[in-house]
């Protein structure tokens, strides 16, 4: 299990507002961003050996324990291979995931070749956003293809949530954030 938050960059603008004097370090104090909640992430569907020219779906479980809605913006997942080298973990792979607004498979936003894969969901006019509610669950399947140029070996694969943004239940977006609780899965691709 793993944790993120940003509380490194919620420290360096209290300090940098205290290096500005004592009036604007009571204002840091009231406007620093700051965690109000977790998120948990969690996945299904992984098994412990995966061969190549194999697929596999797997399902990203996601909960928010703040009091606002959250607005999700994509998905995501970091994968490190011991054996691959650093910026190729991701050769032979190819991944999308069910857009939970459309109902379609769309490819990842990008696969960096460092192990990072991004799903974006669509903004703007017609978009239909993910919310998800104060102490709600949500889900999303996300379809990974091991091709034959894939490195053998294992790996880790961390499935979290990309994007969001916080809104308050009276509509205004909150400038916070979640401290995210991610979970580690270990698999072995082999021929």
């Amino acid at each position: 299990m793993r944790i993120r938050n940003g509380v490194a960059l919620a420290s360096a603008a209290a300090l940098a507002a205290l290096a500005a004097g004592p009036a604007s370090a009571a204002s840091a104090r009231t406007t620093t961003p700051h965690p109000v909640g977790n998120q948990t992430n969690w996945a299904h569907g992984i098994p412990r050996t995966i061969h190549r020219g194999q697929s596999v779906i797997l399902s990203l479980w996601y909960i928010q324990t703040s009091h606002d809605v959250q607005v999700i913006g994509g998905y995501g997942i970091s994968i490190v291979g011991r054996s691959a080298p650093a910026w190729k973990q991701l050769q032979g792979w190819s991944s999308s995931f069910l857009d939970p607004s459309t109902g379609k498979w769309e490819k990842a936003a990008y696969q960096e070749g460092n192990g990072t894969i991004q799903f974006n969901l669509p903004w703007g006019a017609g978009a239909r956003p993910v919310n998800l509610l104060p102490n709600r669950a949500g889900h999303v399947y996300i379809k990974i293809t091991f091709g034959k140029s894939a490195y053998l070996g294992n790996y880790r694969i961390d499935p979290y949530i990309d994007d969001y943004a916080l809104r308050k239940l009276n509509g205004q977006y909150d400038s916070n954030y979640l401290n995210s609780i991610d979970h580690w899965y270990s698999f072995t691709l082999t021929r």
